[in-house]
C-alpha cells in the first residue's frame, strides 16, 4: 500500500464535480478485491486530504488529480498514521441507511440566496482539529454487480403507486429484501426535494439515478481519534462525536440518516461516485478551518527544451520539480559565462548548487576559484575534490595567522 498526501492551493476554485470524474476513472481501474482509503486526518498539527492506496492504483489516482486539479501537490508519506485502528484509539463506524437512496450531494449544497457552494468538509475539519491524528476514513471497494442488481429492483418495486405514495408500516417492508427492511416505518411521504439541480426530483427518481446513472462503490465510514496523554479519555469521546455530527448536513431533508455500526463491522453501504466526491474532494476556496494543509506556492511547467546535463559543456544543477516529471536539468557554460547570482533565505540550497557547479567544474578538467568568508562551503568543496585534481589545489586561508600568505593583487 501507498500513502498520499494531497495538498491544493488555499484558494482552489475547482468544486467537487471534478473530483466526480477522478473516481470515474479510478473506479474502471480498480479490480476484484482492490481497496482505497480516502481519509480527512489531522497530522502533525494541520488537517489534510491523504489517501492509501495500492501501487498498480497509485498512477491512475495521481494521474487524474493532475488532470483535473493542476496545481495540487502529491506526495509519498509514511503510511502509519493511517494504519487501521487499533485498541489504543477511540472508534466508531457509521453506515448510509437505506443505502438506495442518495445522501445530499455538493450540488445540492449551496446557499439559500447566493447560490454560492458551501463545502461542508469545513465541519468536519473543524471537528478534526483538537486532536492529532484524529482521521475519517472512507473505505471504498468496486460494489458487486449482483448486489447493484438487489438495489435496481428495490427501486422497481418503490415506483409501484403504493410506495410512491406512502411509506407504510416496518412489517410490510419486511417482506422486501433488506434494503426495504431498512427504511423507516413512520408513515413518511416520499416528497421532492426544493434544492439546487435536484428541485423536480423526487426521492425514488433520486434513488433511481444514483443506481443507474453513475458507477458505484460499496463503502466504509469510520472514525478514529488516537488516545493521547495530553487528553483525557473524555475528550477524546468528545473529539469523536463532534466528528460524527460534523457529518449530519449529508443527510438533511433526505430519506437516508447514519446509523452507527458496530466497531469491527465489515458490512458495506452503496455510494455513487457524486456521493463519494460530496464526501471526500481537495477542499474550495470556502474551506477555512485551523491550520489546513495547503500549497505554499503555484508551480509552474518548466519550458520544453532545457538543457541535457548529459551534453558537452552543460553542468548538472537539479531535477524538474513539475508533477510528475523529474528530468536532469543542466546550466549551460555559456550561460554562466554571462553572470550567475543566485538569491534565498538560509536553507534553500544556494550554498549547496555552488558546490555541485564547482564540483562538476573540477571533475570537467576546468580551473575554479571560490572566495568563501565564513569557509563552510569551502571546507565542503576540499572535501569533493577528485583525487586526479588534489595537487591542483591552492588553498589560502587569510585567517590562519601562523601560516599567512603574502601576495601582491597589483601584481598578477
Amino acid at each position: 500500500m501507498v500513502a498520499l498526501a494531497i495538498r491544493v492551493p488555499a484558494d482552489n476554485e475547482r468544486e467537487p464535480d471534478h473530483m466526480e470524474h477522478v473516481l470515474d476513472a479510478l473506479h474502471a481501474r480498480m479490480r476484484r478485491g482492490d481497496e482505497i482509503t480516502l481519509s480527512l486526518a489531522r497530522h502533525r498539527g494541520r488537517s489534510g486530504l491523504f489517501v492509501r492506496c495500492p501501487e498498480r492504483l497509485c498512477r491512475a489516482l495521481t494521474g487524474g488529480l493532475l488532470a483535473y486539479y493542476p496545481d495540487v501537490e502529491i506526495d509519498r508519506v509514511d503510511e502509519s498514521p493511517f494504519d487501521p485502528m487499533g485498541a489504543d484509539a477511540a472508534s466508531a463506524t457509521m453506515r448510509l441507511c437505506p443505502d438506495v437512496f442518495p445522501l445530499r450531494r455538493y450540488s445540492e449544497m449551496s446557499g439559500s440566496e447566493s447560490r454560492i457552494f458551501v463545502d461542508p468538509l469545513s465541519g468536519v475539519f473543524e471537528a478534526l482539529s483538537p486532536a492529532d491524528d484524529a482521521r475519517v476514513d472512507l473505505v471504498l471497494r468496486r460494489a458487486r454487480s449482483k448486489h447493484v442488481s438487489q438495489a435496481q429492483k428495490i427501486v422497481e418495486i418503490l415506483h409501484r403507486p403504493l410506495f410512491r405514495r406512502r411509506l407504510r408500516s416496518a412489517r410490510q417492508l419486511a417482506l422486501l429484501p433488506r434494503y426495504l427492511a431498512q427504511l423507516d416505518g413512520t408513515h413518511k411521504e416520499l416528497m421532492t426535494t426544493p434544492d439546487r439541480d435536484h428541485e423536480r426530483e423526487g426521492d425514488i427518481e433520486a434513488a433511481n439515478d444514483k443506481l443507474t446513472a453513475h458507477v458505484l462503490f460499496h463503502a466504509r465510514l469510520r472514525f478514529v481519534v488516537p488516545f493521547n496523554h495530553a487528553r483525557s479519555q473524555g475528550d477524546n469521546l468528545d473529539t469523536l462525536s463532534d466528528m460524527m455530527a460534523a457529518y449530519a448536513p449529508f443527510v438533511r431533508r433526505r430519506q437516508v440518516s447514519w446509523k452507527a455500526a458496530k466497531r469491527d463491522c465489515k458490512r458495506q453501504f452503496l455510494l455513487a461516485t457524486d456521493e463519494v466526491a460530496s464526501l471526500w474532494h481537495p477542499p474550495a476556496r470556502q474551506v477555512r478551518a485551523t491550520a489546513m494543509y495547503a500549497s505554499e506556492f503555484t508551480q509552474l511547467e518548466p519550458p520544453a527544451a532545457l538543457p541535457n546535463p548529459e551534453d558537452e559543456d552543460v553542468t548538472l544543477v537539479g531535477r524538474v520539480c513539475f508533477r510528475n516529471q523529474d528530468q536532469k536539468v543542466g546550466l549551460a557554460t555559456r550561460d554562466r559565462l554571462r553572470h550567475l547570482v543566485m538569491v534565498g533565505k538560509t536553507g534553500t540550497g544556494k550554498s549547496t548548487l555552488l558546490a555541485n557547479l564547482l564540483q562538476s567544474d573540477m571533475e570537467s578538467g576546468r580551473g575554479v576559484a571560490l572566495v568563501d568568508p565564513h569557509s563552510d562551503l569551502a571546507d565542503q568543496v576540499i572535501e569533493s575534490v577528485p583525487t586526479y585534481r588534489t595537487r591542483d589545489v591552492v588553498l589560502i586561508d587569510a585567517g590562519d595567522a601562523e601560516q599567512a600568505v603574502a601576495f601582491n593583487i597589483f601584481n598578477c
